[in-house]
């Protein structure tokens, strides 16, 4: 047989979805008229495609069975798109913008997509927005059929290409992480552009939505993460407002450049700044509400403990605080692990390498 699937996510599936499938197909005996709907994001939404075609196999109709996902991987290969697509009609992945994890695994390998997509890109105008937004409020009660039906917006942006189009190195994990609070219309569909020249003139690195996953993540260093809030963002028009106060910040950067000592796991460090009133900040990186800076960290090597839940600063924004909180938390990059990932140490790592 020409059907082979990702048996990683198959393996998921099969730990809970035999009982799944046998549950459903009960309770839709019980009410015949109702619709079946399955949904997941990411890995979530790999099980949800082989749990849609199982309910389909299992007996129920297509037109009573429905799936949409979220940030889906591809899970199988060529003949089960086949199979997958003559058995499910109505079968929907939707598609944040730049979301990486959507082209895994790769089409070079055999792998291919099921269903229909629907790509929400930044192609989107902003009146367009505005009238998603809308439909989303006002739509909190129907079917996402009355939905799709009542749209009468051109949706140039969502889905008129597919999102297979984009170039590799435009694609981010932001946009894996951020499905619901674009979708509901809580969040842009896309942050600042990248600046031309994005490293100050001390060290600091100024972030986007779209780069702040890769120096955030960076295995090489310690990470200082400052989220700030623009107060000229919501001010009202003709106001002035005081810009936020970066002098801690830049008194910290230029003691790291100080440094001498190329033993001292400080010299990899770098200290990363982003506006988060117009960019896209993922969870666990999120802004406080209630005030203007946030402060994160993350210190070097693999540690995925501190990348998905880094270390929040909870000191006073004063260069001396900061200063001990660096000096406490630094640590020097597993080289073993770099170079496992296919990155090769540098033979000579000086302050203006890490910086």
């Amino acid at each position: 047989s020409d059907v082979k699937i990702h048996m990683g996510f198959y393996r998921h599936y099969e730990s809970i979805g035999p009982e799944m499938v046998k549950e459903v197909v009960n309770l839709f005996q019980q009410y015949p008229d109702y619709l079946v709907y399955v949904t997941g994001h990411s890995l979530g939404g790999a099980m949800a495609a082989h749990a849609t075609l199982q309910l389909a196999l299992a007996g129920i109709p297509s037109k009573k069975l429905v799936g949409y996902t979220f940030g889906q991987p591809r899970v199988g290969m060529t003949g089960f798109q086949r199979e997958f697509d003559s058995r499910v009609t109505q079968f929907y992945r939707v598609v944040n913008d730049r979301d990486v994890v959507v082209h895994l695994p790769s089409r070079k390998l055999g792998f291919r997509h099921v269903g229909e997509e629907l790509w929400f890109s930044s192609n989107l105008s902003a009146a367009q927005r505005r009238k998603l937004n809308a439909l989303n409020k006002a739509s909190n009660n129907e079917s996402p059929e009355a939905i799709l039906q009542n749209n009468t917006i051109e949706l140039s942006g969502l889905m008129d290409m597919c999102s297979h189009t984009l170039p590799t190195f435009k694609l981010n994990v932001v946009d894996h992480l951020l499905y619901s609070d674009r979708v509901t219309g809580k969040r842009r569909l896309r942050g600042e552009k990248p600046p031309k020249n994005p490293v100050k003139p001390d060290g600091r690195i100024q972030l986007v939505s779209e780069s702040f996953m890769n120096e955030s993540l960076d295995p090489y260093a310690n990470v200082l993460i400052f989220l700030y809030r623009d107060p000229a963002f919501s001010a009202p028009a003709g106001i002035k407002v005081r810009a936020i106060n970066k002098q801690p910040l830049k008194d910290l950067q230029a003691y790291i450049n100080s440094i001498t000592d190329t033993n001292s796991p400080l010299v990899f460090f770098k200290l990363v700044q982003m506006n988060a009133s117009k960019n896209d900040c993922p969870y666990p990186y999120l802004p406080d509400p209630d005030t203007d800076m946030t402060i994160y960290f993350k210190p070097a090597g693999p540690h995925m403990t501190y990348a998905y839940h880094p270390i929040k600063y909870e000191g006073s924004y004063e260069f001396e605080e900061l200063k001990s909180f660096v000096e406490l938390h630094c640590k020097e990059p597993d080289w073993g692990y770099v170079s496992a990932c296919g990155r090769k140490p540098p033979v000579s790592l000086g302050k203006s390498d890490a910086l």
